[in-house]
């Protein structure tokens, strides 16, 4: 008689002498009959194996060999469920169960149910974008495992299922504000299988503008952690939108109201830097939203990266400000068109390619101003043009004082009153025109490639008096700046297995100032005319003059973004060549003509643990300065806790800043701006400016339609730079100090130090579509 059936047969007659057992003592009325599970305990384990398939039903494979000598121990009675009793069955056996999709189970040792078990790895990101979907939420069923198990994505949209029986699986993938995906993968023994998930965004409203708040929301969903106004961001009586003026509603972020100048946490306008797809953007003025490099209605998002930011993000004493090109669905609208009082603007999107194969998207949008046109142009901004072309008073006096040293007898204050009551021969010319272009193309799920370019013209003319000189010739006297920003990238990105991937950048920025105005000289001698006081002559005359800025920057970057069991890691390289030139003359005693160009190459890590509710994240940039032949290191350290409707952040490290914003004032009684603004490149003959930041925020969502904020920061900065205007004025005239051209850094730019600190609080309410918020801030620099 086979072994096997032998089994059988013995394991039914000991289930039918249990039964028979219990049927002949039916005296003890009063205590309940037992369970299966007690029943079962203290029995050859061979024996409870063929009484609990002969009760459930279930098929049950497995070697007799196996049980053979092994005696199940003592069950609960809560174990009732099939697997459950299954599970109490075999333990401390050595030996584990598994479901096969036939629905039947399996006994292994093991060892060998660990070598038949496979895993699944994915990686969900933005199908638009390309780039990862943090915290999408993964769910894997099967018709063979009754239990579904679910997963999160990390930091990097990588996601891990082990121990997986194996057979087919549906893996339901879904993230916030995009339409969830589907996706049928088969597990495999002793493999992994590995997929790639792409997400579409959810249609909905433009946005032009969308600022992400540096410390994320408790207690919500990732997609969360971006602020969406539920309006466009306009600009405050002038009837278009501003990008950025919308900075305005992240806490520690002032916006200026007359040149729209921004503040990150108490830093000056030049210690953060603008980027527009990773490309740095050079801008002199908003003007109060009238002129501005960014065009809002071709951005999809503006992100401030404030006190504490990460090693990735760069070299900069306050803070970096990165908007991104709207590439997106076209939702069957490709074409969008907006006419305000100041611009025209357009916009075509186009998609192409099969959803599952090589797939493209395109955008292409173009913004001119009206101004120049003469169709309408709205009277509070020809009043506010008209007040902001009005000559200087205390300029105007000054520049009166050249007459005086020319022996000329007027009559000052009435001639300054006859200066300031001339109308001007006409309006600032007010123009600009942008074009922006944008491309991805996804050549296999996990591997894209995305480029864009941006060209911007911007022009402001005024012709009202440079000068207190020459009231009958204005239209020779002009205050013009003319400048340009063009930039492009191209960028690759690619899935390295099914923990890591890699992205390499190429970009190219370009930045072009003219300034044209009057300036004075005393060379010749020059005749002018005034009501009521006849001609005079004097030894002044008005001549062209320009302040010029142009800077070329092109950088060639690398990063590798990996994950593992403790955390996630970041390396990064990059190496960037900027050409510069600033001149400025005719306005000082000695003129500024300075030239430079040179290497300045980085390399960066970054690594985050994760230690439950807390992640610690600690990181190293160094860089070479090739003007200097020095290396700068950038050690920074961020601890992070969340849970519980509770987030809090400590930050801190060492930044440094290798490309530099100043500003030298206009002398110009009818200059539109107080300064002109230029960016120069270190070239070695002074320290790069440094600050030490140490930023703390926290967050508490106390209820679900609660958010209550703190944010705090301190930024000591023992090295700064700034304008040494006393050499720039300095009237000796040997040949080493004076009356030649400045053109090293450290013959106009002189050390300074400063301290900001500052804190704030907000509050928020979320109730159906209605939603308030209540903010303090105070700062201090």
């Amino acid at each position: 008689m086979p072994p096997r059936f032998c089994v059988v047969l013995a394991g039914l007659v000991l289930l039918c002498s249990i039964m028979a057992g219990a049927c002949a003592r039916p005296a003890q009325a009063q205590a309940p009959p037992p369970s299966l599970a007690e029943l079962l305990s203290y029995r050859p384990l061979g024996e409870a194996l063929v009484a609990w398939q002969s009760a459930t039903g279930i098929d049950l494979s497995y070697d007799p060999g196996l049980v053979a000598g092994r005696r199940t121990r003592g069950i609960e009675p809560a174990a009732e469920t099939p697997e459950a009793l299954l599970r109490a069955l075999l333990a401390g056996s050595g030996l584990v169960f598994y479901r096969l999709t036939s629905g039947a189970y399996a006994i292994r040792t093991e060892a060998e149910v660990a070598a038949l078990r496979g895993s699944l790895s994915g990686y969900v990101f933005n199908r638009e974008t390309g780039r990862p979907l943090p915290d999408a939420h993964v769910v894997l069923r099967s018709d063979a495992v009754p239990n579904a198990r679910g997963a999160a994505a990390d930091a990097l949209g990588l996601f891990h299922f082990e121990a997986l029986t194996p057979g087919r699986y549906e893996a339901h993938v879904t993230h916030v504000g995009y339409a969830g995906r589907v996706v049928a993968v088969v597990v495999r023994p002793e493999t992994r299988t590995e997929v790639v998930v792409e997400l579409r965004v959810r249609p909905g409203v433009i946005e032009p503008v969308v600022v992400e708040s540096f410390l994320e929301r408790p207690g919500v969903d990732a997609s969360d952690r971006v602020l969406r106004p539920a309006e466009q961001v306009e600009a405050a009586g002038l009837g278009m939108s501003d990008a950025v003026r919308g900075l305005n509603n992240l806490i520690g972020v002032r916006v200026g109201d007359a040149l729209a100048e921004v503040h990150i946490q108490g830093g000056e306008a030049g210690e953060h830097q603008f980027r527009l797809d990773g490309t740095p953007i050079f801008e002199p003025v908003h003007l109060r939203g009238l002129l501005g490099a960014f065009n809002p209605f071709a951005l999809s998002r503006i992100t401030a990266h404030k006190a504490g930011f990460s090693v990735s993000e760069g070299s900069y004493l306050a803070g970096v400000i990165e908007a991104e090109h709207a590439l997106a669905d076209t939702d069957g609208h490709p074409f969008d068109v907006q006419v305000d009082p100041l611009s025209v603007n357009g916009r075509i999107q186009l998609e192409f390619g099969a959803p599952d194969a090589v797939h493209g998207q395109a955008m292409a949008a173009a913004r001119s101003s009206t101004w120049t046109w003469g169709v309408y142009r709205p009277s509070h901004i020809e009043r506010l043009l008209t007040e902001w072309n009005t000559p200087d008073e205390f300029l105007l006096r000054a520049s009166l004082l050249a007459a005086r040293e020319a022996g000329a007898s007027l009559d000052y204050d009435a001639l300054v009153q006859q200066l300031d009551s001339l109308p001007p021969s006409r309006l600032p010319d007010l123009g600009f025109r942008d074009v922006h272009l944008a491309g991805r193309l996804r050549l296999r799920p996990g591997t894209s490639l995305y480029t864009s370019y941006y060209r911007g013209d911007n022009r402001l003319d005024s012709r009202r008096l440079a000068t207190a000189f020459d009231t009958t010739a204005q239209e020779q006297n002009p205050d013009r700046y003319d400048w340009f920003n063009e930039n492009a990238q191209v960028q690759a990105r690619t899935v390295l297995g099914s923990r890591a991937f890699v992205t390499a950048r190429l970009r190219s920025s370009i930045y072009d100032l003219r300034h044209d105005y009057s300036a004075l000289s005393d060379s010749s001698e020059s005749a002018f005319t005034l009501p009521g006081q006849g001609t005079r002559t004097v030894k002044i005359d008005l001549r062209p003059a320009d302040d010029g800025n142009r800077i070329r920057e092109t950088a060639l970057e690398a990063t590798l973004d990996g994950v593992h069991r403790g955390g996630a890691v970041q390396l990064g390289a990059e190496a960037v060549r900027t050409a510069h030139r600033f001149s400025i003359n005719d306005v000082f005693t000695r003129s500024i003509d300075h030239d430079e160009a040179g290497w300045r190459m980085a390399l960066f890590a970054e690594e985050a643990l994760r230690l439950g509710p807390a992640t610690l994240t600690g990181g190293l940039r160094l860089t070479y300065l090739g003007t200097s032949r020095r290396v700068y290191a950038e050690p920074r350290l961020e601890a992070r806790y969340e849970g519980g409707g509770v987030a809090a952040r400590l930050a801190g490290g060492l930044y440094r800043q290798f490309v530099n914003q100043f500003d030298i004032s206009s002398i110009s009684p009818s200059a539109l701006f107080p300064s002109v603004r230029f960016w120069m490149p270190l070239d070695g003959t002074i320290a790069p400016p440094k600050a030490y930041h140490l930023a703390a925020d926290a967050a508490w969502q106390p209820a679900p339609a609660w958010v209550l904020r703190l944010e705090s920061y301190y930024k000591h900065q023992p090295h700064l730079l700034r304008i040494d205007y006393p050499a720039l004025w300095r009237r000796d005239f040997e040949p080493v100090l004076g009356g030649l051209p400045i053109t090293s850094q450290a013959d106009f730019l002189e050390a300074s130090r400063g301290r900001a600190f500052g804190a704030a609080a907000a509050a928020e309410r979320a109730t159906g579509p209605l939603r308030a918020a209540a903010r303090y801030e105070f700062s201090r620099a």
